[in-house]
């Protein structure tokens, strides 16, 4: 009789539970590494091994255990810090698994080797410098107007992004840099900014060498006021049949292989105007925020698909043809407080997920970590559909309270 088969997640968080579910349906065992024995990984899987996420040399230690036990068949995570995505990737090679490099993770983390990556293998990028003071930055900001400020390591969900329209604001934000960003250095990018760009998403997975784009999103936001905070998306399935979404869709699959990604989700943020010009902004190995949430409602269930790739199976591409349009549009508080939920919804064509446990702390959107939900939902087209889901977000859905 053979050993039992088991796939290991590096996270235990709520966005790591549908992974969890999908090896499950697929008839393998689940283990979980996480720092914390109460996540809510730790309810749905068959092993719990309190491992810190970020501890490369105990997780890799504890795989090879693993293994000694069990036909281990695949290990992924599904989070964004770096350490996370290089202890994966460790134990994968390890073990000969598919999965994305640490080469690739670190030009998707870095965001110096992520332009030169990207430029050196011909794609369009903001016109950008790296700063390491406020002078350099400055010169720079003479010469092409408004800029967008971030830093090189680290930032994630918007945080640390700036939009600085005068010389002040470049020495302010450099004056707030802790010193190890300072030493790093900041990507200074010129700001694309009015009416004549639109921002998009191009979320894919690439099994092996194959790419195959699942969705072209047009990205909303919170405008300048609060930092271009993601506030939604708007999707339609048939951007095969159109000219912009073949651009998108090749610039997207151009990117995300001159970073070298393999066997893992990608997701490229884009900037398209009406002369068909691209600029792509940058590229990571999850789909964007949320966007996992939104293509599962969509019928599409990628949770599958990528254990599939993970352990090696047979994965087909998804039909995404006579699929419906969907939009998904982000809640946030407009003060500090204490959240009370005041309602569900219970309609075919809505889904409303909160963000956290009620009672939960919140505040005004400072990144789109701040979202206390996300309501998503279908119409006759993209635009439709966004704006029932933000009549629906403007509802009595919940309260703040002091």
């Amino acid at each position: 009789m053979g050993r039992e088969k088991i796939f290991l997640i590096v996270g235990g968080s709520r966005s790591h539970t549908p992974f969890i579910e999908a090896a499950h349906k697929l008839g393998f065992l689940v283990g979980i590494f996480d720092q914390n024995p109460k996540c809510i990984g730790s309810e749905y899987c068959d092993y719990f091994y309190q491992i810190s996420t970020h501890d490369q040399g105990k997780i890799v230690e504890k795989c090879i255990e693993i293994d000694n036990n069990f036909e281990l068949l695949g290990i992924m995570t599904y989070s964004a810090y770096d350490m996370a995505l290089k202890a994966v990737s460790q134990a994968c090679s390890l073990f000969d698994l598919p999965c994305f490099s640490v080469d690739c993770i670190d030009k998707i983390t870095d965001k110096k080797l992520m332009r030169q990556s990207l430029l050196d293998g011909g794609i369009p990028m903001a016109e950008g410098i790296v700063a390491k003071n406020s002078s350099e930055a400055v010169v720079f900001f003479k010469r092409v107007g408004p800029v967008i400020l971030k830093p090189s390591i680290g930032g994630r969900g918007s945080k640390g992004v700036a939009l600085c329209n005068s010389e002040s604001a470049i020495v302010e934000y450099f004056s707030n840099l802790e010193d190890n960003f300072r030493e790093i250095g900041v990507i200074v990018e010129k700001y694309y900014g009015g009416s004549e760009y639109s921002e998009y998403s191009v979320d894919g997975i690439i099994i092996g060498d194959k790419p195959i784009v699942l969705a072209i999103s047009k990205k909303s936001n919170l405008g300048e006021s609060s930092n271009f905070i993601m506030s939604g998306f708007l999707t339609d399935f048939s951007f095969k049949n159109k000219r912009e979404g073949r651009i998108l869709e090749r610039i997207g699959i151009d990117s995300a292989l001159s970073l070298g990604v393999s066997n893992s989700f990608f997701s490229v943020d884009v900037l398209l105007n009406d002369s068909d010009k691209t600029v792509v902004l940058e590229c990571g190995v999850l789909l964007d925020c949320k966007i996992d949430r939104l293509l599962y409602f969509s019928g599409i269930d990628i949770y599958r698909l990528f254990v599939q790739m993970a352990v090696n199976l047979p994965s087909l591409a998804p039909n995404l043809e006579d699929r419906p349009s969907v939009a998904l549009s982000f809640m946030f508080s407009d003060r500090e407080g204490f959240i009370i939920r005041k309602g569900e919804i219970k309609k075919r064509n809505v889904l409303l997920e909160w963000e956290g446990e009620e009672g939960r702390k919140v505040q005004p959107p400072r990144s789109i970590s701040d979202a206390i939900g996300w309501i998503i939902t279908t119409g006759e087209d993209s635009n439709v559909a966004y704006s029932y889901a933000q009549k629906i977000r403007q509802s009595e859905l919940y309260d703040v309270v002091i």
